[in-house]
């Protein structure tokens, strides 16, 4: 992503990058380099992110990082559960934690077709929750989201479950070379043992432990479940993923301004 988010504006600015620009910057961002014998400081590595004059995080539109965009969802059931994970030993970052449904890097082929930057956000926490959950069902549209061939045509990679998502929060990740992170609210008519795959993906294999299913208790809405499930898994000792945190601390937000309620009923009207 090559500028800041400006809602005025109907213009995104992106750039190619490959995936050894985004894990350099993550490892160089926290280093400084000096020569033999350190006598002399060639190159301070938080400077990419950084301004050295104010100590304000540089703009998207300056930086020198990667700045691949991540974008993640939870999953809310018809029949009333969360759907929820733990990232495997092999993650890139956040191993052992506990993370939403989905969440990845965006691809380009997750703007093929999309209509809106909100779109192409969407659509890759969606298919990141389908890999990561191997969802029934979903295999051939995996498959068909990675070509780019002439002959992907829209239906081709028409959603294979009835599933609405919208983000619901941004954020840079200064842990990642300040990358820009997006997080949404996924509503799928799915149930929860219809949700998950009995057999996780190969591709999925060591990068997460799992996914399960918890479900709303009477009177709760998803904001209050997702911050009792992260409260229970930190008393046993648990960590929590920044994608986790940043989901529960954003439906918090929408439950005190008092918009959650209607976020989710327009989720669901999306599906019906």
């Amino acid at each position: 992503m090559a500028c800041d988010p400006d809602w005025t504006s109907p213009v995104v600015q992106l750039h190619p990058i490959g995936y050894f620009d985004h894990i350099t910057s993550n490892l160089v961002v926290d280093n400084v380099y000096y020569t033999p014998g350190y006598d002399e400081l060639l190159f301070d590595g938080s400077s990419i992110i950084v301004n050295k004059d104010d100590g304000a995080l540089i703009d998207l539109i300056e930086s020198k990082a990667a700045n691949v965009i991540g974008s993640s969802t939870l999953v809310l059931t018809s029949d009333g559960y969360v759907i929820i994970g733990q990232q495997g030993s092999l993650s890139d970052n956040s191993q052992g934690m506990l993370i939403p449904s989905g969440s990845g890097s965006v691809s380009l082929n997750d703007s093929f077709y999309a209509a809106t930057f909100a779109d192409i956000i969407a659509g890759a926490a969606q298919r990141e929750y389908f890999e990561e959950a191997a969802v029934p069902g979903a295999q051939e549209y995996l498959r068909k989201t990675k070509s780019t061939g002439v002959f992907r045509t829209p239906d081709s990679v028409t959603v294979p479950v009835p599933i609405a998502t919208r983000p619901i929060a941004y954020m840079r990740d200064l842990a990642r070379a300040g990358l820009p992170d997006y997080f949404n609210l996924s509503y799928t008519e799915l149930t929860a043992e219809q949700a998950i795959g009995n057999k996780a993906l190969r591709s999925e294999k060591g990068l997460q432990t799992g996914m399960r299913a918890e479900r709303l208790q009477a009177g709760e809405d998803i904001a209050q479940c997702v911050d009792r499930i992260v409260k229970d898994h930190r008393a046993e000792g648990g960590a929590v993923s920044m994608q986790m945190e940043m989901t529960r601390h954003a439906l918090l937000q929408m439950r005190e301004r008092g918009v959650l309620g209607e976020f989710v009923s327009h989720l669901q009207r999306a599906t019906a």
